[in-house]
């Protein structure tokens, strides 16, 4: 019987003249999906600031998103409930097909670190964003083109930079949004309690109401 396990490269010697990989962490991307599908609530601790795109691997940006589409339709999103979706991407066959889906769950240990694990997938995606725009800055650089002047590259780089600024800081400043919220929540809480007539707010008059 043909084994659904996924093939892995073999350890071997590091080839010098070999171009330095993209960096990513396939194994975060298990975990974070892994913790996903055994116990749902791990995925509301990364949506705020992570997508699909965020992912090295496409299949495992695929996997997130059907994730995230069940979860919000109010549905349990787990190996089986995903099975139909999967069955027939080939990307996914070619690494067991939707036992893949199982061997996730099956890895994964807790749903405390799911959030460490989005965002260092986070991390390695601005990463690779910072590689690719390097990389075009050297290539337009080497090419001498009347048309494209040297301060219309150092504009479209210096865009190109600014836009990964504001989607960092947009991911951090809802962040910031939702733990004042919730300080300012528990605040109010600990202040009614220490009232005597434990409420957070002005009475009513009726005490069923209050």
């Amino acid at each position: 019987m043909e084994s659904t396990s996924p093939r892995v490269t073999p350890l071997r010697e590091p080839d010098l003249e070999q171009a330095p990989q993209p960096p990513a962490n396939t194994e975060a991307e298990q975990a974070l999906l892994g913790a996903m599908l055994i116990n749902n609530t791990a995925y509301h601790r990364v949506a705020e600031f992570l997508v699909a795109e965020h992912f090295a691997n496409g299949v495992h940006g695929r996997i997130y998103t059907a994730i995230g589409k069940l979860i919000e339709h109010g549905q349990i999103a787990n190996p089986i409930t995903l099975k139909n979706l999967f069955d027939q991407d080939g990307s996914l066959i070619e690494i067991g097909g939707a036992q893949y889906l199982v061997r996730l769950a099956d890895a994964a240990v807790t749903v405390i670190n799911a959030e460490h694990y989005g965002r260092v997938i986070h991390d390695l995606y601005l990463r690779r964003e910072l590689l690719a725009l390097g990389q075009q800055i050297v290539d337009d650089a080497y090419k001498f083109d009347l048309d494209d002047p040297a301060d219309e590259q150092i504009e479209r780089a210096e865009n190109g930079l600014l836009k990964l600024a504001q989607s960092l800081t947009d991911t951090e400043r809802r962040d910031r949004t939702m733990q004042t919220a919730a300080a300012a929540a528990l605040e109010e809480s600990v202040a009614a309690y220490r009232r005597e007539d434990r409420l957070s707010g002005l009475s009513t008059g009726l005490v069923d109401l209050d």
